[in-house]
């Protein structure tokens, strides 16, 4: 008899729930702009509760192709459609950004706009008396138009963005000599779910603990952001905490940004904020017995030709 170990079973599981999502295409209004498309799956969770997942892709190989933008508030929130419409570009396609909390609220990841640091992201947190210095996985589009997605920090005055590649103890201050991350477009989230094509998933690492409010073992909406290995960008909406669709750990959503072809990928803020809009319309069900959160960054697809001038 072949014995397998706990957490083969546990992943082989996983993999074939996800294998048996139906994807169809959503039926828009109008046509998506060129390299745009958006489909719906349909399927099961690693538990056997029902999911609904919503994925999009942008190829900006495509001639016509719109860019992708990460739109933000210095303070406050902002129910999505409002808050993206400070870009100047109507999106296609529409997803809640990064973290955000504290008094008042600010974003809590950080955020890049036209290579201008925006906001830092949390740089140093309090656990049981100590400080800790969390490194946390952010998304980004190099200068050379490359996607990353990397463990990154903010230090200094003013602040700069530095990463590693690897984990180190969050109890250690950064190390000055890290190498600076430049982006011309990015956000933060965590953690980190993809990189160069091998899973990661190091919530604890990340200091996304209890406190943190982000629960990675446990069935919740997600949004997460990635791109494929041919520099396609890929954004997902897992719906959750409803009896037509379960949710999934932060395990499961690298596994379905996988099933899209993503090699980079990292999770944003879910819960209630996890959303998607397509021209306008929302197409996935929020959580919240309210309807759509307000938050304090977006991510979108917009629907101008990155080629035309503003």
């Amino acid at each position: 008899m072949i014995r397998l170990a706990l957490p083969l079973l546990v992943l082989l599981a996983a993999i074939r729930c996800h294998a048996e999502l139906r994807w169809e295409p959503l039926q828009t209004e109008h046509p998506l702009p060129p390299g745009v498309s958006v489909h719906m799956g349909t399927g099961l969770n690693a538990a056997g509760q029902p999911l609904r997942v919503a994925c999009a892709l942008l190829d900006r190989r495509v001639a016509g192709a719109p860019s992708w933008q990460v739109a933000s508030l210095e303070q406050g929130v902002l129910p999505p459609p409002e808050l993206a419409a400070s870009v100047g570009d109507t999106p296609s396609v529409l997803v809640n950004g990064g973290y955000f909390g504290g008094k008042p609220l600010r974003s809590q990841s950080l955020i890049v706009q036209d290579g201008q640091l925006r906001a830092p992201g949390l740089t140093q947190l309090i656990r049981g008396g100590h400080t800790l210095y969390p490194r946390r996985g952010a998304f980004g589009e190099r200068l050379d138009g490359s996607f990353s997605a990397d463990w990154v920090f903010a230090a200094g005055a003013p602040p700069q963005l530095y990463y590693t590649t690897t984990l180190s103890n969050p109890a250690q201050a950064p190390d000055a000599a890290s190498p600076h991350w430049t982006m011309r477009t990015a956000i933060g989230g965590g953690p980190l779910l993809i990189k160069d094509g091998h899973v990661r998933n190091h919530a604890d690492a990340e200091v996304f603990d209890a406190a943190s409010g982000v629960i990675p073992d446990a069935p919740a909406p997600r949004t997460a952001i990635g791109s494929t290995r041919d520099g396609q960008l890929i954004l997902m909406v897992v719906e959750g905490r409803s009896e037509a669709s379960g949710g999934v750990d932060t395990r499961e959503l690298a596994a379905l940004m996988q099933s899209q072809g993503a090699v980079q990928a990292v999770n944003l803020d879910g819960g209630g904020s996890s959303a998607m809009w397509v021209q306008g319309r929302l197409i996935t069900r929020p959580s919240d017995a309210k309807g759509v959160r307000a938050v304090s960054s977006v991510v979108l697809f917009g629907t101008r030709s990155a080629a035309t001038p503003p």
